[in-house]
């Protein structure tokens, strides 16, 4: 089994974009944290997280993306997977739902089309990750379009809520999962 964390160049220079942007957000748009959760929202959001797992194994069957099993890990490699799901997961939901979508929020009318714009923006923001090359033809297309998927639910929980709390913990679920129960399948 290869390395867990896999640090590649690409995630070591998002760790440290991140070190250094996140103060300049924090300083400059103080308002972006907003991690209450309205409780009336409640059904809408679970029945979202409900579809989006359903889907996602749907998808997984026809599609075959991922091998869906158990890794045998150490504890201590659980931990580390937990703190690197939430070291990507904390700035990624701020900067792309609370300060991307609520730009797009605010600026475009129609909610839909600024979740859709957010959703894309996240999608290609991951294509240098697992790319092999700065051209397009080596950028990870597979996993750009998955990533736009993933962050339809995240975006659309937002809009509803408001909050940045669910689409926060479902982001790190997707990474914890993905590293604890899956493996690539052999092409």
């Amino acid at each position: 089994m290869k390395n867990l964390l896999d640090i590649s160049k690409y995630k070591l220079w998002i760790i440290i974009l991140y070190i250094v942007i996140f103060p300049i957000f924090i300083i400059f748009t103080p308002n972006v944290l907003r991690y209450t959760f309205p409780s009336v929202h409640f059904e809408q959001v679970l029945f979202i997280i409900v579809a989006t797992f359903l889907g996602c194994y749907l998808l997984n069957l026809f599609f075959h993306f991922r091998k869906i099993k158990w890794q045998n890990l150490r504890l201590s490699q659980i931990i580390l997977v937990i703190i690197y799901a939430l070291l990507f997961a904390i700035p990624e939901e701020i900067i792309f739902r609370s300060i991307i979508q609520n730009s797009f929020q605010n600026s475009i009318d129609n909610i839909v089309v600024a979740i859709i714009i957010s959703s894309v923006i996240f999608g290609l923001a991951h294509l240098p990750n697992g790319g092999t090359g700065l051209h397009p033809k080596y950028w990870n297309w597979k996993f750009a379009g998955v990533t736009f998927f993933a962050g339809l639910p995240l975006s659309i929980i937002f809009a509803i809520t408001g909050s940045l709390l669910v689409p926060t913990l479902l982001h790190a679920f997707f990474l914890i999962f993905f590293k604890l129960f899956t493996e690539e399948v052999a092409n």
